[in-house]
């Protein structure tokens, strides 16, 4: 080929490409009316007679000067359908919820993949919206929203002729109504809401809010609602996610009034303790009624204050310095560094006012020592647990309570006026090294404790307590593990075959809580299962197997009992439904009671409102349903066989 010819091939090439960025340019000029058909754009006869190497072996055989990278594809295929007969296409995008029009512009899609339509009138006062340049091709439109995410892809006849009047319906999910009132029934303006943390808004002059594009995730029937107002404490609700988008659910969500905590972080030499956290962690209640609490945080700013809003009123404890680190401290991620936390109990609120406290972070603490087995060998990669304990006075508790999460433990005792709470939490961990030595790092003063696990399970954990005093190396914190006892023993039904694949755990039997943690063997196809490295102590053993009664009994690990027999569950089934409807209710509270036993969960998703309960016999049960927007019901002297075939019926009524 002659230096001219690729001279105008070069051209000719740059005039294809100026034509694609016009295209693709975000400036919508009318287009003329002519031969694309009425209101559509027409290509000049320049532009029809654009040279394309198809008939010359395709992409591979055009010119150096036309090579594309594969980013530029997008911008080729719109130069290619700029050479394909169009038509138009009008209609309507409303909302499912409330038919409200919604602006949205579509992708089309064609043989040759999907692109944006460039000519489009945005939706006017009843939603009307039409695309001028939709190819011949296009078997599609995909019609896609940011927020919420949802995308919907409506087929289209291929063919030139015009579409007049498509009407689309995108579900953006359900519209959510409530009332914030105070404690007084009073309502509250400008509150805050939001549900599930998606959406948010504020309340009106007369305390109500509207929620649009409330999306549920795939098999989420339950969401929570939150609301917060100043000089109010938080509150939270459930609801229900409706059947249909149509549906739209109300709530109603009550403040009580609040106190606040605000004051100052330094350092023990009165520098100021910047972007430290400080939390209301605790209530500290006197009638077994502590709990954790949520959502009371706030990071201290440049000369250390902080403030915290919508504290309820009582007595908690508080944390501050999570996040510091204290002078020539061990940055995050190094081995045995537990971030400096302060502990400050008893701190008393009081509603309408402003509780000043001011905390100085103390001297950081560490806790160190060596672990060896019994014949004085250095035992390294044992396992060291660091746990916090606090522990406040419950005089009002008659019995015991244990409330256990991933990394907290909170148990309460007491009677004739003497009771007493205990707080547990997990705050570092780590493993010896060769030498078998560990050290934790950084600590704030307070009780600790420390537990040592042989990694291999042959040797006999230990416990202890440290009272750690701020500025203190706690050094020569050792411990020599020596060889435990073994549990060995066999799962069989009550016919003596063994069961395989039934889960073991094994806990201190002064814990009175069986966790995940405690998980120490599976049984084998013969049904045998071992654990080692048992301490004298007094154990609680447990074993689980689908379709059978939960087995739960102490034994000492110096005797422990060779054979564990299950029998085979009796199954207690209901059936939840709405009393004026009579469909399912497929989200609820579950509580079971049976001889001085009791088991109840949060509200979880039922899938055809139908629940079962495994019960190691026909035991007659009390047994309370709930669900979020309606009232509690309780059917007493249920039993099991009675509900094999027909499960008991639990009709709830919509709360008034």
């Amino acid at each position: 080929m002659s230096r001219n010819v690729l001279l105008v091939v070069a051209v000719l090439g740059a005039l294809a490409v100026l034509g694609a960025v016009l295209l693709v340019s975000g400036d919508v000029v009318a287009p003329p009316p002519g031969t694309g058909g009425p209101g559509r754009p027409a290509l000049s006869e320049e532009a029809r007679e654009l040279p394309t190497f198809a008939g010359e072996g395709g992409a591979a055989a055009a010119p150096e000067a036309l090579a594309v990278e594969p980013d530029a594809q997008d911008v080729l295929a719109r130069e290619h359908l700029a050479f394909e007969p169009t038509r138009l296409v009008t209609g309507r995008v409303v909302r499912l919820s409330d038919g409200a029009p919604l602006k949205v512009s579509p992708n089309f899609l064609t043989p040759t993949g999907s692109m944006m339509v460039c000519y489009a009138e945005p939706p006017g006062a009843e939603g009307d919206v039409q695309y001028w340049d939709v190819p011949v091709s296009c078997h599609a439109l995909e019609f896609t929203l940011d927020d919420p995410e949802v995308s919907l892809q409506v087929p289209i006849e291929p063919g030139a002729e015009d579409i007049i009047g498509l009407h689309v319906v995108l579900d953006t999910g359900f519209i959510l109504r409530g009332l914030v009132l105070d404690d007084s029934g009073s309502p509250i303006a400008r509150a805050v809401v939001d549900v599930a943390r998606r959406r948010e808004g504020t309340s009106d002059d007369s305390g109500r809010f509207v929620l649009r594009d409330v999306l549920a995730e795939p098999g989420e029937r339950v969401l929570e609602v939150r609301a917060s107002a100043p000089w109010h404490a938080l509150a939270a609700t459930e609801v229900l996610v409706p059947r249909s988008s149509t549906e739209s659910p109300f709530v109603e969500l009550r403040l009580a009034g609040s106190g606040r905590l605000a004051g100052r972080v330094t350092w023990a030499d009165g520098a100021p303790a910047e972007a430290t956290q400080v939390s209301v962690e605790y209530l500290m209640a006197p009638d077994g009624e502590s709990r954790s609490i949520d959502g009371l945080d706030t990071s201290t700013v440049e000369d250390g204050r902080y403030d915290i809003d919508h504290v309820p009123a009582g007595r908690f404890l508080v944390s501050a310095g999570r996040a510091a680190l204290p002078p020539g401290g061990l940055p995050d991620g190094q081995p045995g560094h537990a971030p400096l936390e302060l502990w400050i109990p008893d701190v008393d609120v009081v509603t309408g006012r402003v509780t000043t406290l001011d905390i100085v972070l103390p001297p950081p603490a560490a806790i160190a020592g060596r672990v060896l087995d019994g014949a004085g060998r250095q035992l390294a990669g044992a396992q060291v647990a660091l746990r916090r304990i606090a522990r406040w006075p419950a005089p009002a508790v008659q019995g015991h309570t244990i409330s256990v999460s991933s990394r907290v433990h909170l148990e309460t005792r007491g009677g004739d006026g003497q009771g007493q709470t205990t707080l547990r939490t997990e705050e570092a961990e780590q493993v010896t090294d060769e030498h078998g030595l560990y050290a934790f790092e950084d600590l704030a003063e307070g009780e600790r404790e420390v537990e040592v696990r042989d990694a291999e399970g042959r040797l006999s954990p230990q416990t202890r307590t440290v009272l750690v005093r701020a500025g203190t190396r706690h050094e020569a914190t050792d411990f020599v593990l020596v060889e435990g006892l073994t549990l060995r023993a066999q799962v069989v039904d009550a016919q003596g075959r063994p069961l395989e694949g039934a889960s073991v755990h094994v806990a201190e039997d002064a814990a009175h809580t069986i966790g995940s943690e405690d998980f120490a063997a599976r049984s084998d196809p013969d049904g045998w299962f071992e654990v080692r490295g048992l301490s004298p102590a007094t154990k609680t053993l447990s074993v689980n197997l689908q379709d059978y009664a939960w087995y739960w009994a102490p034994f000492e690990p110096t005797s422990p009992p060779q054979r564990v027999v299950l029998q085979r569950a009796l199954k207690l089934r209901g059936e939840v439904v709405d009393s004026s409807t009579g469909l399912p209710i497929e989200a609820f509270t579950l509580r079971v009671e049976f001889e001085g036993t009791s088991m109840s969960t949060d509200a979880q998703s039922h899938p055809g409102g139908l629940f079962e309960h495994d019960l190691p016999g026909d035991l007659r049960c009390t047994v309370t349903v709930g669900a979020p927007g309606y009232a509690d019901l309780t059917l007493e002297e249920l039993l099991p066989s009675a509900t094999t075939l027909t499960p008991a019926r639990f009709r709830l009524l919509h709360r008034p």
